[in-house]
């Protein structure tokens, strides 16, 4: 994005919000000037329903379109939808893809916007969050998602720094196998 460098180094100081991109800064600035601080949640307005509400479904949630691995996503939807039957994916994105990828499947729902208030209805009675990624550092839908009670399944890179491996699956960019796999058992 840039063609030079130098004016970067004029910098006080980098605040960053992954340990990812320390080496690079660091590099550039030296480890006095780059300072590590995890961007946050607000998890009194993010949080889980009052009680879980039994359903027949089982629904994964997708969130954005920022670095999204669209191509993964298509190849966990259909693979997970044909190994479940009570699975159903819903998408909130602005991402046209995902119309294309809701008019393939039955049970699949795409919304290209929603209210403030629907958005969190929707995180709170979701199963997992399943967010394929091109890349990461850190990503306000898997927040939002943990803080609300959603396990998350996602792709290695900075987003680490948020994720607790109680509640997490991690794959590298692509392995859309290994993701269905993991969402096709957690639902199991």
């Amino acid at each position: 994005l840039f063609r030079s460098l130098d004016h970067f180094k004029r910098l006080d100081l980098v605040t960053l919000v992954s340990r990812s991109q320390i080496p690079f800064w660091t590099s550039l600035l030296g480890s006095n000037k780059v300072a590590y601080t995890p961007h946050g949640v607000d998890t009194n307005y993010f949080s889980p329903p009052g009680s879980p509400s039994p359903r027949d479904r089982c629904r994964c949630l997708f969130i954005g379109c920022h670095e999204r691995d669209f191509e993964s996503l298509s190849e966990v939807i259909s693979r997970v939808l044909a190994a479940d039957p009570r699975a159903e994916f819903l998408m909130l994105s602005r991402d046209p893809r995902c119309g294309t990828l809701a008019a393939g499947h039955k049970r699949t729902t795409w919304h290209r916007r929603v209210c403030e208030e629907e958005y969190i209805a929707l995180l709170r009675s979701s199963d997992l969050l399943v967010l394929p990624l091109i890349r990461s550092t850190f990503n306000n839908a898997v927040l939002e998602a943990m803080a609300c009670g959603l396990p998350v399944i996602t792709t290695h890179g900075g987003i680490e720094d948020y994720l607790d491996n109680r509640s997490s699956l991690t794959f590298p960019v692509g392995d859309a196998r290994g993701m269905s796999d993991a969402v096709i058992r957690l639902l199991a």
